[in-house]
C-alpha cells in the first residue's frame, strides 16, 4: 500500500475547488461495464489500447497529486473524463452533456464519478472565484429539481458507517 498526499484536496487555496453536484441522474452500469468486458474478452485492439492507455495515466495521476500539482490533476481529470467516454459513448448521459458548456470554461476537469449509478459530477474549478461562480450559476439554473451541490472532504479517520 502506498501513502498518497492530500494536500491539493485538503489545503484552504484547493479544498473549495472541488465541487460535487448531485445531478439527481442515474446511469445503469451494467449495460456500460458488460460492454467494456465484452469488447476486452474479444480482443478488440482499440479497447485494449485504450485501457493501457488509461492505466498509464492513472500512474500520471497519482504522481500528480503526490506532487501536489493541483492544475495537473484538474486537467487529468479532464483526460480520464475524455477517455470513459471512449471506452463507452453511453457514459454520459444527454442530460449532463447540458452542463458541460456552462462549467468548462471554469474547471480545470470534470467527470461523472464511478461505474454508474450514484448520479453525481465532480468538478475541479480552476481557483476559487470559478467555483463559487458555478455553484451559483447551478443553485440558480438546476438541471433538475433534486440537483444540488452536496459537501465532500477527505476523511482522516477511515471509513465509518453510521444510520440515519
Amino acid at each position: 500500500m502506498k501513502w498518497l498526499a492530500d494536500g491539493i484536496y485538503t489545503q484552504p487555496e484547493y479544498r473549495q475547488c472541488h465541487l460535487l453536484y448531485y445531478t439527481g441522474l442515474r446511469r445503469t452500469a451494467k449495460t456500460i461495464l458488460g460492454e467494456i468486458v465484452r469488447k476486452m474478452f474479444l480482443n478488440h485492439h482499440d479497447e485494449l489500447a485504450l485501457l493501457r492507455e488509461m492505466k498509464a495515466h492513472a500512474l500520471e495521476m497519482y504522481e500528480a497529486i503526490q506532487h501536489e500539482d493541483f492544475d495537473a490533476a484538474g486537467r487529468l481529470v479532464r483526460t480520464t473524463w475524455q477517455q470513459n467516454q471512449t471506452l463507452d459513448n453511453g457514459t454520459n448521459p444527454v442530460e449532463c452533456q447540458r452542463l458541460e458548456p456552462l462549467i468548462d470554461d471554469l474547471c480545470l476537469g470534470y467527470k461523472l464519478p464511478g461505474a454508474g449509478g450514484g448520479g453525481y459530477m465532480y468538478m475541479i474549478a480552476k481557483d476559487p472565484e470559478a467555483a463559487a461562480r458555478i455553484r451559483q450559476m447551478l443553485k440558480e439554473n438546476p438541471i433538475n429539481k433534486n440537483s444540488r451541490f452536496v459537501d465532500m472532504a477527505i476523511s482522516r479517520h477511515g471509513l465509518q458507517i453510521s444510520r440515519s
